[in-house]
């Protein structure tokens, strides 16, 4: 199910024969057009889901860990 953003968490309508007939690049194509999908650049510098697809140093990973709000599990340990 999907939601559309604009009226918080009401169903909007899907049409799964409209989404089939098309494709899934076409009916990704036809929802910006239509304004129901936003699409935006995000840099990498800024991309915390790098942190689940990418092999990173240690500097990415630990800023990247703590945008997220994760902890070091050894550090979490420790403070127990």
């Amino acid at each position: 199910m999907q939601f559309d953003q604009e009226e918080g968490a009401e169903p909007m309508d899907v049409d799964e024969e409209f989404y089939d007939a098309l494709g899934e690049e076409d009916a990704i194509a036809e929802w910006v057009d239509r304004g129901k999908l936003v699409l935006e650049y995000v840099p990498s510098a800024k991309n915390v889901a790098d942190i689940f697809t990418k092999a990173l140093g240690p500097c990415a990973f630990e800023r990247l860990r703590d945008e997220l709000n994760l902890e070091d599990v050894q550090e979490a340990v420790l403070k127990c």
